[in-house]
């Protein structure tokens, strides 16, 4: 539940249930998350790398399980399978995504919502890409 108290029994039981749930997907399903695991396991097992995909799913173990391995899928086609296993700077951007981000297209407002996240503004008549890729790699990393 949203008031699921987040104790480190909790944390580390879900920590051992997502790690579960994640075998149960099959490979065929999470060949990118398999990647970027052999890459290096460190990264994606990082107890703050998944504890943001358990809150994100409101410790709902399949759906951060889903989350996670579409994560992967989405870097991987955005980035390539060199930067799995890593994250991702501004360093990593071409200068078409660059551009992108520059225009001012996509922005994180100053403020919070009332639950204390970061909004994301996107203003679509001030786009200045070349392909949508290039898009997706401004936004992606605005996250």
């Amino acid at each position: 539940s949203d008031d699921q108290e987040e104790d480190q029994a909790f944390v580390e039981k879900c920590f051992e249930d997502l790690e579960e749930a994640i075998s149960l997907i099959p490979t065929i399903d999470k060949i990118a998350y398999c990647q970027a695991r052999d890459l290096d396991e460190s990264y994606v097992s990082n107890d703050e790398f998944l504890l943001m995909f358990l809150r994100a799913s409101s410790f709902n173990i399949t759906a951060a399980a889903s989350r996670l391995v579409g994560f992967f899928d989405v870097k991987l086609e955005l980035f390539g399978p060199e930067k799995l296993a890593r994250d991702i700077t501004i360093n990593d951007l071409d200068a078409d995504d660059v551009k992108c981000m520059e225009s001012g297209y996509a922005q994180v407002l100053p403020g919070r919502d009332r639950a204390g996240r970061a909004v994301l503004c996107l203003m679509p008549t001030i786009r200045k890409y070349r392909t949508v890729l290039n898009r997706q790699r401004a936004v992606y990393l605005l996250y």
